[in-house]
């Protein structure tokens, strides 16, 4: 469900646009290599200048698309706790997905949780009928994720990405429909 400035997940989680007041845990979060090792454009050391610049990127997607497309996870007890984003937004087509957790809230169901919620916001709000993702290959807790959101893999994308030097495979998800 979406309001005016966010998107609700549950009772204890929503969707905020990334903004400042974020910085610190979000920082915190994103500077664990066991995070970074699986987002292509997170460095670790993840630092304040990262976060910065991320900002910056996601002020003009927001600015191109007139509504947010990057958001902070909230928890009603814990504040930020991870992210999720749209990209390649092609209204009443197809948008591409990313998200990250922060490593204790790991194998509690939220990005589940997260994932579904933003799903249904960009069928409802921009009338896609596929959304995508795309994982590095071995990442098994995100590929379990999309599968439980409704999401078949497609496909091996063989060295696909670099990171730190290295070709990384990546394997492509989608859901189409409703």
């Amino acid at each position: 469900m979406a309001d005016n400035d966010h998107i609700t997940v549950s009772s204890a989680l929503w969707l905020a646009p990334i903004a400042d007041v974020d910085r610190d845990g979000i920082v915190q979060h994103l500077n664990d290599p066991a995070i970074s090792r699986w987002m292509l454009r997170v460095p670790n050391p993840y630092g304040l200048s990262d976060f910065d610049s991320f900002l910056g990127i996601a002020r003009a997607a927001e600015e191109e698309v007139g509504e947010p497309v990057h958001f902070t996870i909230h928890h009603a007890e814990h504040g930020p706790i991870g992210g999720f984003g749209f990209e390649h937004l092609a209204l009443g087509h197809c948008v591409e997905i990313g998200y990250w957790l922060g490593q204790i809230f790991w194998k509690q169901g939220f990005m589940s949780q997260v994932v579904a919620a933003g799903c249904q916001h960009a069928i409802t709000t921009w009338q896609v009928v596929r959304i995508s993702a795309y994982t590095f290959d071995g990442n098994t807790a995100s590929a379990r994720v999309l599968e439980k959101c409704g999401f078949q893999r497609e496909g091996l994308l063989r060295c696909h990405d670099r990171k730190d030097g290295q070709l990384i495979d990546a394997v492509v998800y989608a859901r189409i429909g409703e």
